[in-house]
């Protein structure tokens, strides 16, 4: 199935509360539900797309680059209710790393903000409880989020005074391979981080850094299919899995754009992956999918600089 779900270049698919959510350059992130076959938007809340960077999903947290500042960060919690609650308000990655590895930065200091840090976020990704966050120097920088438990004070025989505490992040991996080519994608192989940036190279993170090089320049977008080989898609809309080409250059026409125009430029891709249990899939991927056939096959969400997400079988 495909629709229009922005007005701009797709960044992110992903999920949250087993609704579809969607970020883009037209500086909005939305979450779809399907209604009578259609989706519909029922949370759509901005977000600053100054650069490139997608936002990244743990269960009900959103990590976003910072409203004020394209090189720092924010964290939300969105709740079921839709309520949005910000957990981290612009935290200076580039200054707690200088600091010392395992600082911690507590919401609310006076971090600053000047150009002579890493440069802006260019993609997010969690890992192995680990956020690691892509820059346009081509640092990489892992932190871990601390959220302390909240403290019950007895304030009287019936009375109880709640305090809660900021959310923390500490610094736990920092590694600068790609220098000075900026951070296009991250991703995982084995449980293994993964870089791609503007050249032929792709970076593995195991106990020593792995270097696999490719045919072409101009990696987009990394997803992991199974433990031996990658999905990478390029700029020129083209995507391979290991040596073989999944889709080409010339792409199926959506809407009623001018069908001359064939050729657009891979923004982003995601796989949804199938479930042994056929209701616990109709329930996670209903609003993704129209026909339950697809269930019994892993599915390619590629989405366009021009706003469309198409999906394919894989």
């Amino acid at each position: 199935m495909s629709w229009k779900a922005h007005d701009d270049s797709i960044l992110t698919i992903s999920s949250i509360h087993n609704h579809l959510l969607t970020h883009s350059r037209d500086n909005t992130i939305k979450i779809w539900e399907e209604t009578n076959q259609k989706m519909e938007c029922v949370l759509e809340m901005p977000c600053n797309c100054l650069n490139f960077s997608n936002v990244c999903v743990i269960q009900e947290l959103v990590i976003t680059p910072a409203s004020v500042n394209s090189n720092n960060l924010d964290i939300y919690r969105i709740g079921s209710d839709w309520k949005i609650t910000r957990l981290i308000t612009d935290a200076n990655i580039h200054q707690l790393v200088n600091k010392n590895a395992g600082v911690i930065i507590e919401d609310g200091d006076s971090i600053g903000g000047s150009r002579g840090d890493f440069g802006i976020i260019m993609k997010i990704v969690y890992l192995n409880n680990s956020i690691y966050v892509g820059y346009e120097s081509g640092d990489i920088v892992g932190l871990q989020l601390i959220e302390p438990d909240a403290t019950t004070v007895q304030t009287g025989k019936t009375d109880k005074l709640v305090i809660n505490k900021s959310a923390k992040l500490v610094v736990k991996f920092h590694d600068s391979s790609n220098r000075p080519n900026p951070i296009i994608c991250l991703s995982s192989l084995n449980n293994s981080l993964v870089s791609g940036s503007t050249t032929n190279k792709v970076f593995i993170y195991n106990e020593s850094v792995e270097v696999m090089k490719l045919k072409h320049s101009g990696v987009q977008s990394i997803v992991d299919y199974d433990p031996k080989n990658l999905i990478i898609g390029f700029w020129n809309g083209e995507v391979y899995y290991g040596d073989d080409v999944i889709i080409r250059r010339d792409l199926p026409v959506v809407g009623q754009e001018d069908k001359s125009k064939t050729t657009r430029k891979l923004t982003f891709m995601t796989l949804l992956k199938p479930s042994d249990n056929t209701q616990t899939v109709t329930r996670k991927y209903s609003s993704l999918i129209k026909s339950k056939k697809i269930f019994t096959t892993s599915v390619l969400l590629v989405g366009f600089e021009d706003g469309s997400i198409i999906g394919y079988s894989v």
